[in-house]
């Protein structure tokens, strides 16, 4: 990005990935030429696809991460997925 600030970079590099794969699997159905059909329906189903793919590995990798500060399993899930996932 033009003019960007390091922290800019830093989160364009960490949210491209996500943003690639919604991109690339999610039609946009605010296109012309997408509105008629069942392209809607489409979206909606691979968006709460992406949801349950990206939850998983955020459960998993607060699991490692408890585990590797030596913080129960209970509290991981109760404070930082529920705060992560509001």
């Amino acid at each position: 990005p033009k003019e960007a600030t390091c922290f800019d970079i830093i989160k364009y590099i960490f949210l491209l990935p996500i943003v690639a794969t919604l991109t690339l699997s999610v039609p946009d159905v605010r296109r012309p030429g997408m509105a008629k059909g069942y392209w809607c329906y489409f979206s909606f189903i691979m968006a709460i696809a992406w949801i349950g793919v990206y939850s998983y590995f955020m459960v998993g990798w607060a699991g490692t991460i408890g585990n590797t500060l030596g913080i129960d399993s209970f509290i991981m899930g109760l404070t930082f997925l529920a705060a992560g996932t509001s």
